[in-house]
């Protein structure tokens, strides 16, 4: 992958700086960068990153540093975050790797920049990815995050507002004859509504809030067993047409509206 080797680029990189570092600094002396501010220095670093967890036994924290550059290997390889959150992780392996090689081969780690203005830990070329890595990655985990939060709700929304929609439907209302409220409830056809034991001249009506919901109630108002010819009478020409009325006059029964 190129992710990675970004990575070995940066190994490179580090083990070459430090490897003058050592040729033209390890005698005394530094060189300034920037005057006032960045200058080159050569000093031992026995610790970790800028010099914490110092400790003379060089074993401890190369098994530590192992232990991590193993999961950011594995992290790395199993990541689908994006380019900036892949480019993160390979930064800070890159600069994990350079300093663990130096922990293990000399015991310590080269450090050469010195901040000239304020009092801070020498660090060098490894620590810059490792720090850089780091934030680049967190930034775009919360950044995508956010993001991925704000599309869920936007979807959880729209669909909430989708079927949110309750439909009254009376007894004995034709859809046929209602073109444009066809068209405006598109997939959502009215289903006369369960009949209920009241006077002819009083209309019931029925609130359904999904397509599922209308389908079940057209099954559980009729007993579709009791059709004299049900070969032809098959879900899918019900659910085709939710004209229940007209069905029932195909089939030679009549509605108790009649």
């Amino acid at each position: 992958m190129l992710i990675f080797a970004f990575s070995a680029l940066i190994v490179l990189v580090d083990q070459l700086f430090k490897h003058w570092i050592v040729l033209t600094l390890s005698a005394g002396g530094d060189r300034v960068l920037i005057p006032g501010v960045l200058r080159l220095v050569y000093a031992e670093n026995f610790g970790a990153a800028f010099g914490i967890f110092a400790t003379g036994n060089r074993w401890p924290l190369a098994a530590v540093m192992l232990v991590a550059i193993i999961v950011l290997v594995i992290i790395l390889r199993r990541y689908n975050g994006g380019f900036w959150g892949s480019l993160g992780l390979a930064a800070a392996l890159g600069g994990g790797i350079g300093n663990l090689i130096d922990r293990v081969w000399n015991g310590y780690v080269v450090d050469m920049f010195e901040v000239m203005f304020i009092n801070f830990a020498i660090f060098n070329v490894a620590d810059i990815f490792i720090t850089l890595g780091a934030i680049t990655f967190f930034v775009h985990f919360i950044v995508t995050s956010g993001k991925g939060k704000k599309a869920e709700d936007s979807l959880a929304s729209n669909g909430a507002d989708s079927f949110s929609q309750q439909i009254d439907i009376p007894l004995d209302y034709d859809y046929d004859d209602d073109p444009e409220l066809r068209d405006m409830l598109s997939d959502t056809q009215p289903i006369p509504g369960h009949i209920q034991a009241q006077s002819h001249d009083v209309i019931n009506t029925q609130t359904y809030d999904t397509t599922d919901e209308i389908r079940d109630a057209s099954f559980d108002a009729f007993d579709l067993e009791g059709f004299a010819d049900t070969q032809s009478l098959t879900e899918t020409n019900i659910l085709e047409d939710y004209d229940l009325e007209k069905m029932l006059r195909e089939y030679g029964l009549e509605s108790d509206e009649d």
